[in-house]
């Protein structure tokens, strides 16, 4: 039984691949087409999640839960490779990553004004291995992009706006003990920078 577990989480450690497994492009636009294909990738996607969670940091996935996050600002710094969002109008607070000692498996030449729309993490020996998917439109044409890094470590800094992302249920939820409480949506808590519905909280 051990055995089975060990090569059951041993397989999330061989490289992915440099393109989506989950949420890739042709799953993407047809999506647009077929509205619950969408909960069909997602829902694959957590329970490859479940499996791994624990070697991945809850505040990291939140950071990378970067939906609709405007790219603004991409480049290297010595072996580091950094991203700057302004996450105005995203379902997301985080506003800089910087990936340490990085190594790009694969980029399709995203740019700045780009959209980060799903990503995928995947936990390494040496690190994580992070898969991304941009959007964009030009002429009225939609352009997906793939982008695959290779990270020792993931730095990231956020904006506090008051909502957030249940990190355990999904839910939208906002904080009514602090400013810009927004009242439609549900109750939460955001705490060592990880956000929980009332519920989820209480559970912990």
């Amino acid at each position: 039984m051990v055995r089975i577990f060990f090569m059951g989480i041993m397989k999330f450690f061989i490289i992915q691949g440099d393109k989506m497994k989950y949420f890739t492009k042709e799953w993407y636009l047809e999506s647009k087409k077929i509205g619950n294909i969408t909960e069909t990738a997602e829902r694959k996607y957590s329970s490859y999640y479940k499996v791994v969670k624990k070697l991945i940091p809850p505040e990291l996935n939140i950071a990378l839960s970067l939906h609709d996050n405007r790219l603004v600002k991409i480049g290297y710094d010595g072996n580091d490779y950094y991203m700057f969002f302004d996450p105005t109008h995203a379902l997301s607070d985080t506003t800089r990553l910087v990936f340490k000692n990085t190594l790009i498996l694969l980029d399709e030449g995203i740019y700045p004004g780009m959209d980060c729309i799903y990503t995928e993490i995947y936990p390494k020996f040496c690190g994580f291995e992070l898969h991304f998917l941009f959007d964009s439109f030009l002429n009225d044409e939609r352009i997906l992009k793939y982008f695959t890094i290779q990270t020792e470590k993931v730095i990231y800094d956020f904006v506090f706006r008051n909502i957030g992302k249940c990190s355990k249920c999904g839910k939208i939820v906002s904080d009514p003990t602090k400013k810009n409480f927004e009242s439609r949506i549900h109750k939460g808590i955001f705490i060592n920078n990880i956000w929980y519905c009332e519920k989820c909280f209480q559970l912990e």
